[in-house]
């Protein structure tokens, strides 16, 4: 059986590892989801205010002629 030393040893070195390799894993990919997000925010806003022009337009068309 192992010592406690040897335990911790272990679980040091796979803290260290996770933190200087997968955490970074994680970030880089929860960036690049919310890089994604704002584009299609984006999109959204742009398809909205289509739609909101689209009823203004005309209605201000036949209130000025």
């Amino acid at each position: 059986m192992k010592t406690v030393e040897e335990r911790l040893s272990v679980l040091e070195t796979v803290t260290q590892e996770i933190k200087d390799n997968h955490l970074q894993h994680i970030k880089q990919d929860v960036n690049r989801v919310e890089q994604k997000v704002d584009r299609i925010d984006n999109r959204v806003w742009w398809i909205l205010w289509g739609i909101v022009a689209s009823i203004l337009i005309p209605m201000l068309k036949q209130w000025f002629m």
